[in-house]
């Protein structure tokens, strides 16, 4: 696949999608899957990365950072 022929589209999260978005960020960073990936921590660290509501707190923090 030719990355130049890629779109993307970004939006800003809603505090609805937490439950996704923490799923989401601990596939990556924990658990088997993360495991095939560079950027594992499962051998290092146990638990989650980042819960649901945590997650929901910094979306909708006031300082959170737009860019």
């Amino acid at each position: 696949m030719n990355p130049k022929s890629l779109n993307f589209n970004f939006s800003f999260a809603d505090a609805k999608q937490s439950p996704e978005i923490a799923s989401l960020v601990n596939s990556v960073y924990r658990g088997e899957n993360a495991k095939k990936g560079w950027t594992t921590e499962a051998g290092i660290l146990d638990g989650i990365r980042i819960s649901k509501e945590k997650v929901r707190e910094i979306i909708e923090s006031e300082n959170m950072l737009y860019f």
